[in-house]
C-alpha cells in the first residue's frame, strides 16, 4: 500500500466500520483496536493513551489510525476543535491519520469536517475525481 508496510500496527476505534479492519489485515497489517469514549468517539484523548500504553510496554509504535467522521457505526462526530488536536497529536508523533467522510451527507446538522478547499489544480482533480467519497490523510505537513 501507499501509506503502510506489512506489519504496521494501525489503530482503528473499538466501534468502527468493519471494513477497516478487514482491509489493513489484508494489507499485512495489524488492526490495534482502541477504546471510544463515552461520546462513542475516538479522540486525542484516547488515541494518545494508546500510544503511550505502547511506548510503555515497548510495543511497535502506530503507524496510522483510521477513523470515519460521522462514525459508522455510532453515528459519533468529531467537532472542529477535536479534529484539531487529533491532527496535531498525529503530526507530532509521526502517525498517519486517515479520516473517512464518507457519510458526511447523512448528518441531519451540518458539522465540522477535514475538507479543505482545492489550492491547486492536483486538489482539484483529487477532489472531483470522488467528490463522494471524501478520505483525508495527514501526517505533518500539508494535509492532502
Amino acid at each position: 500500500s501507499a501509506l503502510f508496510d506489512v506489519g504496521d500496527h494501525v489503530a482503528v476505534a473499538s466501534a468502527s466500520y468493519p471494513c477497516y479492519r478487514n482491509v489493513l489485515a489484508a494489507l499485512g497489517c495489524a488492526p490495534v483496536h482502541v477504546a471510544i469514549n463515552s461520546a462513542f468517539k475516538l479522540t486525542a484523548r484516547e488515541l494518545h493513551a494508546e500510544i503511550e500504553r505502547r511506548a510503555r510496554a515497548q510495543l511497535k509504535p502506530l503507524r496510522g489510525v483510521v477513523l470515519s467522521t460521522p462514525s459508522n457505526p455510532t453515528g459519533a462526530v468529531l467537532s472542529a476543535s477535536e479534529l484539531h488536536v487529533l491532527v496535531e497529536l498525529c503530526e507530532r508523533s509521526g502517525t498517519f491519520l486517515i479520516i473517512d467522510e464518507i457519510y458526511r451527507g447523512l448528518t441531519f446538522e451540518s458539522f465540522d469536517t477535514a475538507y479543505h478547499e482545492p489550492s491547486s489544480e492536483s486538489d482539484v482533480s483529487d477532489t472531483a475525481a470522488a467528490p463522494s467519497a471524501a478520505l483525508y490523510v495527514a501526517r505533518g505537513s500539508p494535509v492532502v
